[in-house]
């Protein structure tokens, strides 16, 4: 091994992320529709705009 094998490319590793926020995003926003009844549901939901807030903020459509 010459230790490039195992470099991924920045934009690789950007495209994860944003793929990660995405799905993130969808998850908090099913754990806030589930737990809206209970208080900790509205955290969630909270969250889930945190995480739209930041892929807006690296211009995620």
């Amino acid at each position: 091994m010459n230790g490039t094998e195992f470099q991924p490319s920045v934009q690789d590793l950007q495209q994860d992320v944003i793929d990660l926020l995405k799905e993130i995003s969808q998850l908090m926003g099913r754990a806030n529709s589930v737990l809206s009844s209970k208080d900790f549901g509205q955290k969630y939901g909270e969250f889930q705009k945190q995480v739209e807030n930041e892929k807006r903020a690296i211009n995620v459509p």
